[in-house]
């Protein structure tokens, strides 16, 4: 028995198989006629006579065998395939082995769980066959390990795999010119693996990880010597990235101190360092998949290729957390095929975008930009014995132009990187400080003397540049004192002495810089929406500064001309639209450089048919015969669908050459339209309008054929390809979707027309939340006019996706302006939709404490348009810092002035914060002015207080030292923390003009009383004894008397006349659930 296809689901003609897979599949059937028909030694002979006849009998032969053992289910099955491989191998191994490659290449996480250990299994027979060429397949299937996808899968195949090449290692490895690249790949793999072993199934990860560090200690225990040479500096990289696991520590120290131990001829850690790794290994490593994305951004200017960059790097980040296929990626890119300087400086901009581009949801991901650093500043180590003329390799060159971009237009990288070159030198190998001193500084030398000849500015501009914090200048100027002639002299320059080695080395690891934190960064301000809209969801593209000197100027003139010919808008409007003005001139920047030219040098091996009907439409729109259009474009999808479904096509290894084909002549045709970039023509707030107007445009005909063919997935096909090269499909979709009321032509009911947004996204790989936001980002910068009239749209049309999602929100939050606030809070007054749902708005809340503040105070205007329930806003109390997030806290003592109530779930969540915090202190001021509430935020903190006397929870460690004495320890505050804050009160609060505290106070004369008799809270007493004073002395009639006595000195009176400062707070109540 097997399987009938290798992915183990039939094929669909939506989804067929490939040539070679086809071929496969027929050639099986052809060995299966032949067992069924002869005995099974007639049978083998029978092959074998096939096998030798002609090439395309031992194809025949090769394919079917390699098809059939890798979808057998039973042993049997699986052993009459192999026999045949085993038997007819020899007449032409390289036809033997074509199919293996084939799948791995092309195929291998796409096999099912099945194939994919029989897979492993024929591996292990061709090994112990020894089948001319087989390490071939090693290498290739290695290749795939290092592949963009889930991690936790390939921990079994990896496994397997490690425990083949242990039992072939003389064979594969032993061999000095064909071993040395697997040696390598194999510790690249176990590089990777180890880093991410988090991603192991627990049930694997012990198994996983012991086969991995056994894998690493038999290299460099058998087969170091040989290939060190090859490797370079990568072996010290190597044990740097993994520095923190023991077995590879113990490998660390022997390198430093023993290195004969390793191998007799082990040349040390500093020569290792001076060694670079041959140039073909970081390039060869990886599959080809990944080769031609990465080909292809070399060769692409940056502002061509964002949004393909930014998708690229959240799937190195899905696919590796921590950041080891980042550091990967920056290799090859600092590494390519082919060196070329004139790409030099496109690789370092796309370096640089991929280090900006390191962020979680909220932040940065530190480790993941901690290793980043490592892979772009490992270059410029071990040059410090390099001849005096000798040129430097391009990879250190590269990652100057990486640091020098950082300094001048992201100084929070910058200095990052600043601050990890000078704690880097120092740690990696402290005995080898001077040395790498001495190495970074004949880098930076060579860089100054041979910039002209790289285009490069003078280093001076870049180390001494004052986006530079001063403290890391001067610790840079004594890290690295020889560089110091390059800073301005403002004065004795002190402490330029070298570096003394370190006598005694106790932690060999650079784990201590990995671990340090991000580096205190000032942060310039920003003016308004307009300058952060690019770091809402990335960051912004690079590009010179010449190219940016260029753009204010467009943009100024832009300006002045809007100004003299109409009247003004609203500045956040404007300042969006001036943002984007450059960019509406046709064939201008942000135009695909792929779509130049006209259709027809587009239009490759379609069909003739399909050919007469893009060139018809293109003749069409650039006469603007708009009439004949609709015609045109039922002919061209009529032609598109019956010739999709003809053999000859739909089996042609060039079907998705020929949709490529189809999208690209589309966005040719209507390249003006989409280039101009204002789609909303009419005035939508003229009551008369007709929005159907709109989609008069024959555009909009092309979106209209999801709705009337019921194939629609090779149209949606279609959208995915004009997506990835111009952005605006994505929304014009959306557009269409809320607005061209498609569904009252139609019939369909609301899920049914807005499942074409679904699937589009879907076909994007995102959730649809997500493309929301992603479109309209697009739009705002595009077309504010038309973002202004989505908004409410999409939050009417998709409020299962767009209502509390935090993505939206965040965009909305980005592109907002007061006009579009008013616009949310009628929809809302008129329930026609809410932005907030309960489940998320305690996430999205603590999100928004990350964002710009332009865009918290946005989120706040929203919320309090929607009127968003205390309840939920007050659980993102506890999130709120009062020194670093002044926005929220702001706005959070607004709504406690308007809308709280003393309950016990409020009273908790303000004691339970830190000691000294004022934002209890601030809060729990404003709940007391009001007399009622006075009484029953004294009431919850007398019941707090009164729970952790009875638990004996005295001070904070309680809660992480000991349990409580009951067998179901209470949920308490710790009494420290509670007196703590009412301290605060007694401090700034007592004898102001309410006298609200004083009556707050002596609520707590009964509790206060019995925690003084009490001996466990002797302490505590002690540490408060002036606040204990203060109940004391306010609960007394004679002590009332003598602080009126006090207070009279300073104009205020505590008896019943009437007051000046009203004691009743103005307050909008809602329902707050209270807890006993």
């Amino acid at each position: 028995m097997r399987l009938q296809t290798l992915q183990g689901k039939p094929h669909t003609r939506y989804q067929p198989a490939g040539e070679h897979e086809q071929k496969m599949e027929k050639n099986v059937l052809i060995l299966e006629d032949v067992i069924s028909k002869y005995t099974e030694a007639d049978a083998l002979a029978k092959v074998i006579s096939m096998a030798s006849s002609s090439n395309e009998g031992c194809d025949i032969v090769a394919s079917g065998s390699v098809f059939g053992a890798l979808t057998s289910q039973d042993k049997d099955t699986y052993m009459r395939f192999s026999k045949f491989i085993q038997q007819t191998w020899t007449t032409n191994a390289q036809l033997a082995l074509t199919p293996m490659n084939y799948i791995v290449i092309e195929l291998f996480w796409d096999l099912t769980d099945v194939v994919l250990d029989n897979f492993m299994r024929l591996l292990s027979d061709m090994l112990r066959w020894r089948i001319l060429k087989v390490e071939v397949i090693v290498l290739n299937t290695f290749k795939a390990f290092i592949d963009i996808g889930p991690f936790p899968r390939r921990y079994n195949p990896l496994s397997q795999l490690l425990r083949i090449v242990r039992t072939n290692a003389d064979f594969l490895l032993g061999n000095v010119k064909d071993g040395a690249f697997l040696v390598s790949m194999l510790s690249t793999i176990c590089t990777i693996y180890l880093s991410e072993i988090k991603q192991c199934p627990p049930d694997r990860a012990g198994d996983a990880k012991r086969l991995l560090i056994q894998a690493l200690e038999n290299i460099y225990a058998a087969y170091f010597g040989p290939h060190q040479s090859v490797w370079g500096r990568n072996v010290i990289m190597t044990l740097t990235l993994l520095s923190r696991i023991p077995e590879i520590s113990s490998l660390w120290k022997q390198l430093v101190t023993a290195p004969q131990n390793i191998s007799p001829h082990c040349f040390g850690v500093a020569d290792l360092l001076r060694r670079p790794p041959a140039q073909w290994i970081e390039p060869s490593m990886f599959p080809f998949s990944l080769t031609k994305k990465v080909e292809w951004f070399i060769h692409t200017p940056p502002e061509m290729c964002r949004r393909q960059l930014q998708f690229f790097s959240r799937e190195l980040t899905s696919s590796s957390p921590d950041g080891i296929l980042r550091f990967i990626t920056i290799r090859f890119f600092l590494n390519p095929h082919n060196e070329n300087p004139i790409t030099s400086e496109l690789r370092a901009l796309h370096i640089a975008s991929l280090i900006e581009y390191c962020k979680g949801p909220n932040s940065f991901n530190f480790v993941e930009l901690q290793l980043a650093k490592i892979a772009l500043i490992f270059d410029w180590l071990g040059f410090e014995a390099a001849p005096p003329n000798a040129p430097l390799p391009s990879p250190s060159v590269t990652s100057w132009r990486v640091f020098s971009h950082f300094v001048l237009t992201n100084p929070q990288i910058g200095n990052s990187i600043y601050e990890f070159l000078i704690l880097f030198v120092q740690c990696l190998y402290p005995p080898l400080t001077p040395v790498f001193v001495r190495s970074v500084t004949r880098t930076f030398t060579t860089i100054d003397k041979t910039r002209l000849n790289y285009n490069l500015p003078p280093i001076s501009s870049i180390l001494d540049c004052t986006k530079v914090d001063k403290p890391l200048r001067e610790l840079f100027k004594e890290t690295f004192p020889d560089l110091a002639p390059f800073f301005a002299q403002r004065g004795p320059l002190n402490g330029l002495a070298p570096i003394p080695p370190v006598p005694t080395v106790s932690t060999i690891s650079v784990a201590q810089v990995l671990d340090q934190p991000p580096p205190p960064v000032k942060k310039e301000p920003e003016p308004g929406p307009s300058n952060s809209t690019e770091k809402a969801d990335g960051p912004a593209v690079v590009s010179p500064n010449t190219e940016k000197r260029r753009k204010k100027r467009r943009a100024a003139k832009a300006a002045a001309a809007a100004a003299a010919a109409a009247a003004a808008t609203s500045v956040s409007a404007s300042t969006v639209h001036e943002s984007t003005s450059e960019i509406v001139d046709p064939g201008g920047a942000g135009w695909d450089a792929s779509l130049d030219g006209t259709v027809e040098q587009h239009l490759g091996a379609l069909p003739d048919e399909v050919k007469d009907d893009l060139l018809r439409l293109e003749t069409a729109i650039n006469e603007e015969k708009f009439d004949s259009t609709f015609e045109i474009v039922d002919s061209l999808f009529s032609s598109i669908f019956k010739n999709k479904f003809k053999q000859d096509v739909i089996d042609d290894d060039d079907v998705p050459v020929n949709k490529e084909a189809i999208a690209d002549c589309i966005l040719v045709i209507f390249k003006k339209f989409l280039m101009a970039k204002e789609f909303l023509t009419v005035d939508e707030a003229d009551e008369n309008t007709d929005m159907r107007m709109v989609f008069t445009h024959p555009f909009y005909l092309i979106l209209r054929q999801l709705y009337v063919h019921d194939e629609c997935s090779l149209v949606f096909s279609f959208f995915e390809l004009m997506y990835v090269k111009c952005p605006p499909i994505g929304y014009l979709l959306l557009f269409y979707v809320v607005a061209s009321k498609i569904q009252a032509e139609v019939g369909l009911a609301q899920d049914d027309y807005i499942a074409a947004y679904r699937e589009f996204a879907k076909g994007n790989d995102k959730d649809v939340g997500t493309e929301l936001a992603d479109d309209m980002e697009s739009c705002a910068q595009d077309d504010p006019a038309l973002y202004r009239y989505l908004i409410p749209l999409i939050f009417e049309h998709f409020p299962k996706y767009a209502t509390g999602c935090e993505a939206v929100i965040k965009t909305l939050c980005t592109y907002c302006t007061p006009q579009l606030i008013l616009d949310i809070a009628s929809h809302n007054v008129r329930e026609n939709f809410n932005l907030f749902k309960k489940e998320t708005f305690t996430s999205i809340m603590t999100a928004s404490l990350e964002w710009e503040d332009f865009e918290q105070v946005f989120f706040w205007h929203l919320v309090k348009a929607e009127g968003v329930p205390f309840d939920w806003i007050s659980a993102g109390f506890p999130k709120i810092d009062y020194v670093k997030n002044n926005e929220a806290a702001f706005q959070a003592m607004i709504m406690i002035r308007t809308y709280a109530e003393p309950s016990m779930v409020l009273v908790r969540q303000l004691i339970s914060r830190k000691a000294g915090d004022l934002f209890t202190l601030n809060a729990a001021k404003i709940i007391i002015n009001d007399d009622s509430d006075c009484s029953k935020f004294a009431a919850n903190v007398n019941t707090l207080m009164r729970k952790a006397f009875d638990a004996d929870d005295y001070v904070e460690e309680a809660h992480t030292k000991k349990k409580s004495r009951s067998a179901a320890p209470k949920k308490t505050v710790p009494l420290h923390t509670i007196l703590s804050h009412l301290d605060m009160l007694r401090q700034y609060c007592l004898a102001k003009p309410s006298g609200q505290t004083e009556k707050l106070f002596k609520e707590f004369t009964d509790v206060f009383a019995e925690m003084k008799t009490t001996p466990q809270a002797a302490d505590t007493c002690r540490e408060f004894a002036e606040l204990f004073s203060a109940v004391e002395l306010l609960s007394g009639s004679s002590a009332g008397r003598n602080l009126r006595k006090h207070r009279s000195r300073g104009g205020y009176d505590l008896d019943d006349s009437p007051k000046t400062v009203p004691n009743k707070r103005r307050r909008i109540k809602s329902s707050s659930s209270e807890e006993d």
